[in-house]
């Protein structure tokens, strides 16, 4: 049995949408908020050599009854705490910005294509596995790390789902988003404005001589 791993850069960007069941394009729930103790791996550390069943993961306790759940796995030998990470995550390790790459995404994201471009349509090929295996390389060491990495996937998903349960749901969207992914994604406000703003039409300046000499004079 051999396990091929590519990047997903070479799936074709049809498949993108049709893989997400809308439940999720409607989620604002990723960290999980209403749950004692959460266990996932976004922001830990994981190499080349891990594994997604072995790597380490990142649990975050978020009361006492959380607090007794971690301590009495660590007892019974189930978990080894590998690093503390101090309150809010501030003893973990952070690097870059998630800004930019963050409003890069969103501007990429299929479904956003397709929320903010009427004449977008999906591709059916990726890119050859050489091509997507440089991209991956390139964009590796361009995203933040760490917790910064946690924050830039939570955003970009967030700012995501506002644009497709607007489009669903409509005036209903302002119930459905909770204030604290809305004052999350109040920061993208005036790019995710410049995002969604549809370019002003060019007025017809006819063919020929004419229209030439028109177009010329407007540049």
């Amino acid at each position: 049995e051999e396990t091929v791993k590519l990047a997903y850069m070479t799936l074709p960007p049809s498949i993108g949408i049709p893989s997400i069941a809308p439940s999720c394009f409607s989620c604002f729930d990723y960290t999980n908020g209403l749950a004692d103790l959460v266990v996932g791996y976004m922001g830990a550390p994981f190499s080349n050599d891990d594994e997604m069943t072995t790597a380490p993961l990142m649990v975050t306790v978020r009361n006492a009854r959380g607090r007794e759940m971690l301590e009495t796995a660590v007892a019974s030998g189930r978990v080894s705490i590998l690093q503390r990470g101090g309150k809010g995550g501030r003893a973990l390790p952070s690097t870059g910005d998630r800004r930019a790459i963050t409003m890069k995404t969103v501007a990429g994201d299929s479904m956003v294509k397709s929320l903010t471009d009427p004449s977008f349509i999906a591709g059916d090929k990726g890119a050859p596995p050489f091509v997507g295996n440089i991209l991956a390389n390139i964009i590796a060491k361009a995203l933040p790390t760490g917790i910064e990495f946690a924050r830039y996937s939570i955003d970009y998903h967030y700012l995501r789902n506002l644009l497709f349960v607007e489009d669903r749901m409509g005036k209903r969207a302002d119930r459905h988003v909770p204030a604290y992914a809305r004052a999350i994604m109040d920061r993208y406000a005036d790019e995710m404005a410049e995002l969604t703003t549809p370019p002003p039409e060019t007025p017809d300046e006819g063919d020929g001589l004419l229209g030439a000499l028109r177009r010329l004079l407007r540049r």
